[in-house]
């Protein structure tokens, strides 16, 4: 049995998360990842194009992207409608199976999807986050609309009668296709069922937590600090207030810095004068081996997101023991 995964890159949440289920199928069967940009040295594949594809394929983002920006969305929001097709992979590589992760910024388009489902080959599409039952946001800060059309999106203040004409051409979509949805954590299993592309689909999404290798490193060394050391793992730590970042640096206030420091990864940008206490930058981090040992130098991670799927850091904390 051969299973394709695709996501639109090999970093970040749902690059890593979509290598680790294809190293674990592996195990088993014939397992591979494709992408359209590989940026890490991960055993990905990146989908080649002809010079014409590549073109079209600018084109297209240009086009999804500026459509976006015109409804002004606060948050992060995609509606693509057009795209690219990866036809001569799928009929190169023949799978019995298409895992589908996160397509946006250049893979997903409506032609996209129902091409796959033209293939006949069985698809299933693991939700990294919510904007597959969304009219276009990735994580709805509670707003719930989801389960109503989303009918008076909260992002955006006008045109809002398009967020909901367009949910209603993904149900349709998405139902034609019969794609089997996967959530990898029971709360985003739950929001999909009841929102109303998920009331409308012939299968249940259900759920399957994503797997992960034993993160314990030997190299543990927080004896030898002379302060606890605190981490904080996000990217776009300060622009995306979802991830919590104005608690955490409110927490650390309360704390006395001649006995604790702060460690962060991930970030994009520098936090260290958001700090009253000594801090760290750590930088991305894509190897598992550094990522191990700084879990092992950690005496606690701190993950302050007020909206969260399935976090890989959280995951890692655990598994590493911290």
């Amino acid at each position: 049995m051969k299973v394709i995964h695709l996501v639109t890159e090999d970093c970040y949440g749902a690059g890593r998360a979509a290598i680790r289920i294809s190293n674990a199928l592996s195990e088993e069967i014939e397992s591979c990842v494709y992408v359209i940009r590989k940026k890490e040295n991960t055993g990905t594949r990146e989908i080649s194009f002809s010079f014409v594809e590549k073109i079209k394929k600018k084109i297209t983002q240009k086009i999804n992207e500026d459509y976006a920006k015109a409804l002004k969305p606060k948050e992060l929001f995609h509606i693509e409608r057009f795209g690219i097709s990866i036809d001569t992979l799928l009929n190169k590589e023949k799978p019995d199976l298409l895992h589908l992760h996160y397509l946006n910024d250049g893979l997903y388009s409506d032609s996209l999807i129902k091409s796959l489902a033209k293939k006949r080959v069985p698809i299933v599409w693991t939700l990294h986050d919510m904007w597959s039952f969304t009219g276009g946001c990735h994580y709805d800060n509670y707003c719930g609309g989801y389960v109503d059309k989303c009918a008076d999106c909260a992002l955006i203040d006008k045109k809002k009668d398009v967020i909901k004409k367009r949910l209603i051409e993904k149900t349709k979509l998405f139902c034609d296709c019969n794609i089997q949805f996967v959530g990898c954590s029971k709360w985003i299993t739950e929001e999909f069922n009841k929102s109303y592309i998920g009331r409308m689909q012939k299968n249940k999404c259900i759920a399957i937590p994503n797997p992960i290798d034993d993160f314990i490193s030997t190299d543990i060394r927080k004896d030898l600090h002379d302060k606890k050391v605190i981490l904080f793992g996000a990217v776009n730590a300060t622009k995306d207030k979802r991830k919590g970042f104005e608690y955490l640096e409110n927490a650390l206030k309360k704390l006395d810095s001649s006995k604790y420091k702060i460690k962060y990864f991930g970030a994009n940008e520098k936090l260290n004068n958001r700090f009253e206490m000594e801090s760290e930058s750590l930088g991305y981090i894509s190897d598992d081996s550094k990522l191990k040992k700084i879990y092992a130098d950690a005496d606690v991670f701190v993950a302050p997101s007020i909206q969260e799927n399935l976090a890989n850091t959280v995951l890692e904390a655990l598994s590493s023991g911290t």
